[in-house]
């Protein structure tokens, strides 16, 4: 769901995701969500069992309890909310694929996770 207000040229996006690595958004993943969520100008929030926490902060995403197959909404307010969730969405995705590769090694060799983040 978009929103954008042409007064204060702000976007509200709401965005629904699924985890799927196999071991959730652990305390590395979790860092590497925040800092590509910390690029952003945008309000950030993850919003899931009925609470909302802030996808700018290392023990707000650990308190969200991300693991394999949950899904949550990720909500976005500001001027870059757009790319912010995109962003976001691509490193949930190269996560879940840096877990499969490393779970399975004989299906496709893969460096470290961090060699996937864009800076």
């Amino acid at each position: 769901m978009i929103f954008r207000s042409m007064s204060t040229n702000t976007t509200h996006l709401e965005k629904q995701l699924i985890v799927l690595n196999e071991h959730g958004l652990h305390a590395r993943p979790a860092a590497d969500f925040v800092r590509v969520a910390t690029r952003f100008a945008s309000t950030i929030q993850i919003r899931t069992r009925g609470s909302e926490h802030s996808a700018k902060r290392v023990m707000d995403v650990l308190f969200a309890k991300l693991n394999f197959g949950h899904a949550f909404i990720l909500v976005a307010d500001g001027p870059d909310a757009t790319e912010a969730v995109a962003a976001l969405e691509s490193l949930l995705q190269r996560l879940a694929a840096v877990d499969q590769a490393l779970t399975k090694p004989h299906l496709q060799a893969v460096r470290s996770p961090r060699d996937f983040l864009t800076d």
